[in-house]
Formats: structure tokens, C-alpha cells, sequence
């Protein structure tokens, strides 16, 4: 038995000649579209979906692959030479492309030109003399960056805007001229002195981004940035959460900022005092058609405490002792206390900074805390060491300072006035300068 079942085995696996030859070779008749439990491994069908052909193999499951018009040249009978090569090319036409252009009056209409900027193609405004009007060419291999505009279909000469054509170089006529296109897509683009495409961009104002911080109780500075290449007027709108509508103010984009990438500011006023405001911005411009642009995300600012305020210490004097005789010596030291009244806390949010306006300090400073006094050496209580400026997170709070400078003979008589600014980046409160330290280096003994 075992002998007979291992015959039959090793007939199994051997392939008949009619076995073979069914799996290596290629169908000739259309057939229906298989299932996907028809057919066994090897098998092959050819199926006509549509205008496309495709060639089906079982392995495993149903594999298909579309067959394409073959490049196969067609020889002489008489020839000796025969083409074999089945490989398949496929070349893409020029897209049929209409958009809208400017003539000079007086001259051919195909003496064609375009605009000098995004934003006059996308208005579509003619220049003094020039008649507005439309033309189809051809981009190949369609209308996207780096591709050329054709005169004809075949693409056998490239277009060139009037007054590039005379001048076929990029060191002498490098310049783009702009057009637009009504169609799907509405599109701007550039085509160039040898008629290539670029900076392909919708016709609709691209979108912007807002973000912003109260400056004072009834006051917030917006920040708004993004591409302006077919913005004259961004549109802002601005509401507290109990009111059912937004008030609208416009903000101008001058012509030298009709760029890709503009920032700038602007500022809401006449606010309410601790009042959070739901703002939000789109761009516009005063073209025909799609002008515009999609409204922002809406960013939340509050304005801030009408009663934040800071309480700074008053002027005082800090005198260094040191021997005649003596170039340098010990550090002299104030330590005071300042606070911030119903202020916005943030990272970062408050400043002290040193300036010397006058005379002369060697190594002065002051290191901070928001916890207590940093001490001689300037780092307890969470403080950092002395420096002419210190950025720390305190919205409201106080704040333990301690201010120094190093006796130098050499400055004796030379006082030094060092005006102290006080600030916070985040908060209703203007800069405090009313804080004026003078440092004095002084002698006594010595010989």
C-alpha cells in the first residue's frame, strides 16, 4: 500500500505537457471578470472593462494588469530586419489651457502680455493703453511649476509673453508676467521669458493666522501673518462670549507687503477690562471673482485687570568701601522687595533690567526671586544669580530682590546713576522706570 501511494504522489506532482503548456501560455479570447473563488493557480484571463483591456493570473488570489497599445513598428515584407521591441510608452499631450490676458492697443491681438503682480492678474486690470481679453495655449505637460507653455498642441514652440519674445535670455529678461484663469482650476500663474510655468496658486486669498495678547485692560495686539499675494484688506472680527455677534474692523495691506510671507499687527481698543474676546481673520482683496479668502481659527485673548498695577521700592544709594591703595574690593548689597497687582501670569511674563546712564559700576547687578530673599550669593530661594537682566514667570506676586556692585578706587568720585525698568510681556501694566539706583565707591583708612 505504502509503495502505491507514494507512485501516486510522485504522479501528481509531475505536470503533464497539456498542464504546462495551459499555465504558460496567454489567453486569447475576452472573458468575463473571474470571482474570487473561480480558477486555480497559473490560470490567466483576459477581461475587457470599460475601453481597457487587463490580463488576469490566479496566485493565490485574482493579480490583473492593464495592457496598453503596443509601439511595435510596422516592417517591410521584403525587409530583413524585424523589430521584437514590445516595451510601452505613454506620452501625455499638452493641456488646452485658457486664461485671461492684456493687449497693446494699436498692435496685433497676439501680441499677448501679462500683468506685474498676482494681485493686478487676479483683478484682472488692463494697463493704460492695453486691451483686457482671452487666449487658449497649451502647458505641457499641464498647467503645474516647471512645466512650458506651448503656442500649439503638438508643443513644437514654446509661448512667450509680449515684449519677453525679443529676448530670449535670462540674464537680460528674466522677468515673469502674471495671468489668470476663470476655469477649473481658477488658478494665477507666471510663465517667464522662455515660457516656463511657476508659482501656480489659487485665485482665492490664501489663509491667515491670528494670534494675540491684551497690551492693557481695554487694549489687545493681534498678530496676523501669512501669504498676502492677493490681499489688499485683511477683515477682523472680534467678540466676547456673551455677544451673539462680532464686530468687524479691516486692516489695509500696503503693496510693498503683498508678499508670500507677511506679518504684521494690529490693535483692538476700547475693550472691556477682564473680559475674554473670540477673534478671528480672513483675507480679501477687490477683484471679480473669488476674492474671499476662508476665515481663520478662532484664537481667545483676555484683556486684562483694570487694577493691575506695581509697587516698586524708592531710589536709593548703595556705597562700596574699599582701602586707598586698593584697586578692587568687596561688593556692597540692597536687598528690597517689589510687587505685581493683579497682573497676567505667563512664562517669562516679568522683566527687571539694569541700564547705566552714567558714571561708572564694576560688576553690578541684581538677582531675583519669587519665593524670598536670593541672598548675597544671589541663589536662594529659587533665584539665579546676579546679572543686568532677569526674565521670570511672576503675573502677580512679589518679587525679592537683591542689588549689587564691587568697589573700584579708580571710579571713586565717578558715581554711577542705573535706571531699573520693570515690565511684563503678558500683562495690562506699561514699563516702571520710576526706579533710579546710585552706586557710589567710597574710601576710607588705609595709607
Amino acid at each position: 500500500m505504502t509503495l502505491f501511494n507514494n507512485k501516486l504522489n510522485i504522479m501528481k506532482s509531475v505536470k503533464t505537457v497539456s498542464n504546462l503548456k495551459n499555465e504558460t501560455s496567454l489567453p486569447t479570447k475576452v472573458s468575463e471578470k473571474p470571482s474570487a473563488f473561480e480558477g486555480v493557480d497559473g490560470d490567466k484571463v483576459l477581461v475587457q472593462e470599460g475601453p481597457n483591456k487587463y490580463l488576469y493570473i490566479k496566485m493565490g488570489t485574482w493579480l490583473k494588469t492593464k495592457l496598453n497599445v503596443s509601439d511595435l513598428k510596422t516592417v517591410n515584407e521584403t525587409s530583413t530586419t524585424t523589430t521584437t521591441d514590445t516595451t510601452t510608452t505613454t506620452t501625455s499631450s499638452p493641456t488646452s489651457t485658457t486664461f485671461n490676458v492684456q493687449y497693446q492697443q494699436g498692435t496685433s491681438a497676439d501680441n499677448i502680455k501679462g500683468h506685474s503682480s498676482y494681485l493686478i492678474a487676479c483683478k484682472e486690470t488692463e494697463s493704460t493703453g492695453h486691451t483686457a481679453t482671452v487666449t487658449t495655449k497649451h502647458s505641457s505637460p499641464d498647467l503645474s511649476n516647471g512645466s512650458t507653455m506651448y503656442t500649439t498642441s503638438n508643443a513644437s514652440t514654446a509661448w512667450i509673453p509680449y515684449e519677453n519674445s525679443s529676448v530670449l535670455t535670462a540674464s537680460s529678461n528674466p522677468d515673469h508676467q502674471f495671468f489668470s484663469m476663470d476655469g477649473n482650476p481658477k488658478s494665477l500663474f507666471k510663465v517667464n521669458y522662455a515660457g516656463t510655468i511657476s508659482g501656480v496658486r489659487p485665485r482665492v486669498p490664501s489663509d491667515l493666522s491670528v494670534t494675540g495678547q491684551a497690551l492693557t485692560s481695554s487694549s489687545i495686539r493681534l498678530t496676523i501673518a501669512g501669504n498676502c499675494q492677493v490681499t489688499e484688506t485683511v477683515r477682523i472680527y472680534y467678540k466676547t462670549a456673551a455677544q451673539s455677534s462680532f464686530t468687524e474692523v479691516t486692516s489695509t495691506i500696503s503693496t510693498s507687503n503683498q508678499v508670500s510671507d507677511h506679518s504684521f499687527t494690529h490693535d483692538l481698543t476700547s475693550l472691556t477690562a477682564n473680559t475674554v474676546y473670540n477673534i478671528k481673520v480672513r483675507g480679501e482683496n477687490g477683484g471679480t471673482q473669488d476674492t474671499v479668502g476662508a476665515t481663520s481659527a478662532v484664537y481667545n485673548v483676555t484683556t486684562l485687570n483694570s487694577s493691575s498695577s506695581w509697587s516698586v521700592p524708592n531710589d536709593f544709594t548703595i556705597s562700596a568701601f574699599g582701602f586707598v591703595g586698593e584697586s578692587t574690593g568687596e561688593y556692597a548689597y540692597a536687598y528690597k522687595t517689589g510687587t505685581i497687582a493683579n497682573g497676567t501670569s505667563a512664562n517669562n511674563s516679568t522683566t527687571i533690567s539694569l541700564t547705566k546712564d552714567s558714571g561708572q559700576a564694576l560688576n553690578f547687578g541684581v538677582a531675583i526671586s519669587t519665593t524670598g530673599d536670593p541672598g548675597l550669593g544671589g541663589t536662594a530661594n529659587n533665584g539665579t544669580g546676579y546679572n543686568t537682566s532677569h526674565s521670570f514667570n511672576l503675573g502677580t506676586g512679589t518679587i525679592y530682590m537683591r542689588f549689587r556692585h564691587q568697589f573700584r578706587e579708580a571710579w571713586v568720585g565717578s558715581d554711577a546713576n542705573i535706571s531699573v525698568t520693570f515690565s511684563n510681556t503678558n500683562s495690562s501694566l506699561a514699563n516702571n522706570t520710576d526706579l533710579d539706583i546710585t552706586m557710589v565707591n567710597t574710601t576710607s583708612g588705609g595709607g
